[in-house]
């Protein structure tokens, strides 16, 4: 190890302090590696610091501290040696966020007043640049009703669909990995059943209902796009549709704000909804000014559903505890 080196962070491996301890998100890997703030804190050193200086920094009696930091970071591919005149040809990740589309994801509820109406539905949501649908089934006949989804968008610029189903009693899951692995678009079939099953299939994840909330795929996610997006807005809330099973307009199911019906709404009408400072209202409320938020370090990959509350002396709170956090361990 050259001691006149400097150690540099790849730009998409960024750490990001907690009030216990840190963490580093790997972007590109969509990992986090848990480390304590004393790491979180050398990491402040980089920039102007060589090892050598570094070394100097830490004293004698942290020598062997020092070092395992550093080839901790390098043996986990989040950092590298370069000499001081190769540090400005390594800028540090652009983090501005914007997306062009005034409607990234919607929720639907597929219900006896919503299929009817799939076509006018999809549509407009399409037009507003939604790439993203998360679909609710409570019908029976949630093959039928996932046939038909699909088929509506086959030719559509829809990227992912995630689907929630609540397993009937007469239904084979076979069926629905037939229907669903095949096809791109289908990204995750979360099953409810309180019955125990199985399932070859890589996209379809069962669950009991009572304990789907405690499911750490469904709200743990480390890429660019979302880390980018946390900086400024609430990552759960932002650019979010609702539409439940009596076609009722929300921003999102925990929302009490509602724009009127989708069945009573046409397109232009549903624009200005979405464009208005009352839809919006949640949007740009982001981890960093939520007080139980502000000091974890999953605060930049955490997509909760919670709802923010503004307190009288300002500051945003919930009123209810986080369960995501106290339920999973992260690895790295």
């Amino acid at each position: 190890m050259m001691n006149e080196q400097y150690i540099t962070l790849y730009s998409n491996c960024i750490p990001v302090k907690g009030q216990s301890k840190s963490a580093i998100y790997d972007l590109q890997r969509s990992r986090v590696i848990d480390v304590p703030n004393d790491l979180y804190d050398f990491t402040q050193f980089f920039d102007t610091h060589n090892i050598s200086e570094l070394y100097n920094l830490g004293g004698a009696e942290n020598y062997e501290a020092v070092y395992e930091y550093i080839q901790f970071l390098i043996d986990e591919e989040v950092a590298f040696l370069v000499d001081k005149d190769q540090q400005k040809l390594f800028p540090k990740l652009d983090i501005i966020w914007d997306y062009a589309s005034e409607i990234t994801n919607m929720i639907l509820e597929i219900s006896e007043v919503t299929f009817p109406i799939l076509n006018k539905i999809f549509n407009a949501v399409i037009s507003l640049g939604c790439e993203h649908l998360y679909i609710r089934v409570e019908e029976e006949e949630s093959i039928e009703v996932i046939q038909t989804v699909l088929h509506l968008l086959e030719a559509s610029p829809i990227y992912s669909i995630v689907f929630e189903v609540r397993l009937g009693d007469n239904q084979d899951i076979k069926s629905f990995e037939a229907l669903i692995d095949n096809n791109k678009r289908v990204d995750t079939l979360f099953l409810l059943t309180n019955e125990i099953k199985k399932t070859n299939s890589k996209k379809i994840m069962i669950s009991k209902s009572e304990d789907f909330i405690f499911r750490k795929e469904c709200f743990f996610r480390v890429n660019i796009p979302l880390f980018t997006e946390a900086q400024k807005h609430n990552v759960y809330f932002n650019r979010k549709l609702y539409i439940d099973n009596e076609g009722v307009i929300k921003n999102a199911p925990e929302t009490k704000e509602a724009f009127g019906k989708i069945t009573e709404t046409s397109d232009e009408e549903l624009y200005d909804i979405i464009k208005s400072p009352p839809f919006q209202k949640y949007w740009r409320i982001n981890k960093d000014v939520i007080t139980e938020c502000k000091t974890c370090e999953y605060r930049y990959m955490c997509i909760d559903n919670r709802l923010p509350v503004l307190r009288e002396n300002g500051a945003y709170s919930f009123e209810t505890k986080c369960k995501i956090k106290v339920a999973h361990t992260i690895e790295g």
